[in-house]
């Protein structure tokens, strides 16, 4: 069972970038349950919260979406309708913990195990596994305290402290973290007191990079490519790519300024900005709202116009062409993030032959070690950040062979790795079937069934721990129809 609560989660066309927390956690969750749907997992729940929002659409609503015959999205009602930003998730996540214990106690047997993604669904967890008995797993895809170091607050705001505490107790009650690199192991995780390193599984995630291998510049839409070049007076100019939500860690207005401060860059490339999609930007939520008012003051500022393209709006299914058209043109991607947990948008980059430049900060330092398609910097700094693209943008040769090199290399982060690890993971904590309890409560949740595969050292190994089960077991879960994992 999983269970997430952030942003607009929905089975298909997430509108990725819609809000500040429909981000890539929603991508790794939903091809996570795919994956391991293929590796026998028999039946899967992804439980999130309800809510209604006219501007949102009506997809959101209490209820139950389908994602295939084995797998469904279960919406839970908390106390508010609305939808609400994670920083004010904090009061409704009593009434959540109340809805997902009563759906829990409503089901013919509990799961195995809840994997929880993000501190909030952490803190749920935690409850389910006092109250019931569940383990749980915990992903915490992004932390506070690596946030606060990002962004070089002195002190966290009642929010990110607030924030802090609950990672403390999910990381401190889980029964297994998995986390994506060992910077985010070792550097992250130990900013938390809380943090017992023989529960921590480094398994880089999955990606599925098929539609990003499948095309070519040649089949870029004419339409992608005029919403783009409307904004440039040359679009025959290198193009630097960047594609991110419009929130302040991932630092889009620290690569404008590099660009606008670098007399080449100015002079021999465009820059594209793709920061998610908007309609109004005075209706966008206020740090979205900030970040875009910020990135069209930066144009100005340095009289970027001609040379800045910021479209409104994209599709997922644009996405590999996006990153296509700056391939076929010779150019970069560019994730500045103060700090990124894993870097998902620099193997799309890799599977489309697009080198990258990337902040040195948190998992790209792992992936680049592994598909060497580009360069890392230090994103506080625009000057480094300019001379990484440079480095890039004008050295054909090197162009050339991060180009190859990622194409190649970036085939590691498949899923069938990844699920095989996690599945190996999760199985080492699940019980004998457990029926439900009889009593009644609120609740939702995720739910995973199926057969066993093993194949991974557990983590208690990678980490030079003893193994509580002596080696890397080959566990048979029961194929039987009221057993949920």
């Amino acid at each position: 069972m999983h269970v997430a609560l952030q942003g607009c989660l929905k089975a298909r066309n997430v509108p990725y970038g819609l809000t500040a927390d429909t981000g890539g956690h929603i991508r790794y969750l939903l091809e996570l349950v795919e994956a391991a749907e293929a590796a026998g997992v028999q039946r899967q729940e992804i439980v999130t919260r309800a809510f209604d929002d006219e501007e949102l659409g009506p997809d959101y609503r209490a209820g139950r979406e389908v994602i295939s015959e084995r797998a469904a999205i279960v919406r839970i009602a908390s106390r508010s309708a609305a939808y609400l930003a994670k920083e004010d998730l904090r009061p409704e996540l009593p009434s959540l913990a109340d809805g997902l214990e009563a759906y829990l106690r409503k089901l013919p047997a509990l799961p195995d195990v809840i994997h929880a993604h993000y501190a909030d669904a952490g803190w749920l967890a935690a409850r389910m596994k006092e109250r019931l008995g569940i383990p749980y797993v915990f992903t915490a895809h992004s932390l506070g305290r690596v946030k606060q170091q990002a962004l070089r607050m002195a002190q966290a705001d009642l929010a990110l402290r607030t924030r802090i505490d609950i990672e403390e107790e999910a990381i401190g009650r889980a029964d297994r973290i998995i986390v994506s690199s060992k910077d985010e192991a070792v550097r992250q995780y130990g900013m938390y007191r809380s943090t017992d390193r023989t529960k921590i599984d480094i398994n880089p995630p999955g990606c599925d990079l098929e539609a990003f291998k499948g095309v070519s510049g040649a089949d870029v839409p004419p339409r992608l490519t005029q919403a783009i070049e409307r904004f440039l007076d040359d679009p025959a100019k290198k193009p630097i790519l960047a594609l991110s939500r419009p929130v302040r860690k991932k630092n889009l207005a620290g690569l404008l300024r590099a660009f606008g401060e670098s007399e080449r860059l100015r002079a021999e490339a465009n820059l594209l900005l793709f920061a998610g999609t908007r309609r109004d930007i005075k209706k966008e939520t206020a740090e979205n709202r900030e970040v875009l008012e910020e990135l069209l003051y930066l144009t100005d500022y340095y009289d970027l116009w001609g040379s800045v393209a910021l479209p409104k709006d994209h599709q997922p299914s644009d996405v590999p062409y996006i990153y296509q058209y700056a391939a076929s043109r010779g150019g970069a991607f560019c994730n500045p993030a103060f700090n990124e947990p894993f870097g998902l948008t620099l193997l799309e980059a890799a599977a489309c032959g697009l080198p990258v430049v990337s902040t040195h900060h948190g998992g790209p330092r792992d992936i680049l070690s592994i598909c060497r398609h580009g360069e890392l910097v230090d994103p506080f700094s625009p000057e480094a950040i300019a001379e990484g693209l440079s480095r890039l943008l004008f050295d054909e040769e090197h162009w050339r062979g991060c180009s190859e090199a990622g194409k190649r290399r970036s085939s590691f982060y498949g899923w069938k790795r990844h699920v095989q690890d996690y599945l190996v993971s999760v199985q080492t904590l699940a019980r004998p079937v457990r029926k439900a309890p009889v009593q009644l409560r609120p609740s939702d949740g995720i739910v995973l069934k199926g057969q066993g595969v093993g194949l991974a050292a557990s983590s208690a190994q990678k980490w030079g721990a003893p193994s509580r089960t002596g080696g890397a077991p080959r566990l048979g879960l029961s194929n039987s129809p009221n057993r949920t994992r």
